[in-house]
């Protein structure tokens, strides 16, 4: 997503196989070399790899774990009985409209 709100494909990339820091600094890497000289908030989806790219190509930006990814690491805490029951009661928090509703509504998910 641009800053106008669009939203632009950079590239497709078809690795061998490996995920790692690695093969994402090489794509991160070849996006700066492109031009894309800044990255305010890049959203991955939990594994070790993109986080540390980005902080040695882009240290500013701020990495943030996508909800869905967030909500799937939490049903490892819960019984599989009680994963509907976790995700209506967690999704005030990641849909309140900023972040002192967010830790409200978190604080009262605690509370369940």
């Amino acid at each position: 997503m641009t800053v106008e709100d669009t939203r632009d494909i950079l590239g497709i990339w078809a690795g061998d196989g490996g995920e790692g820091a690695k093969y994402w600094l090489h794509v991160f890497t070849e996006l700066k070399n492109r031009g894309l000289g800044d990255v305010l908030m890049p959203v991955c989806d939990g594994l070790k790899g993109p986080p540390e790219a980005v902080e040695a190509v882009w240290p500013r930006a701020i990495v943030q774990t996508c909800v869905v990814h967030l909500l799937r690491n939490s049903f490892r805490y819960a019984a599989r009985q009680d994963w509907d029951k976790v995700a209506g009661a967690f999704k005030p928090v990641y849909t309140a409209p900023n972040e002192d509703a967010a830790t409200e509504r978190f604080l009262e998910f605690q509370e369940v």
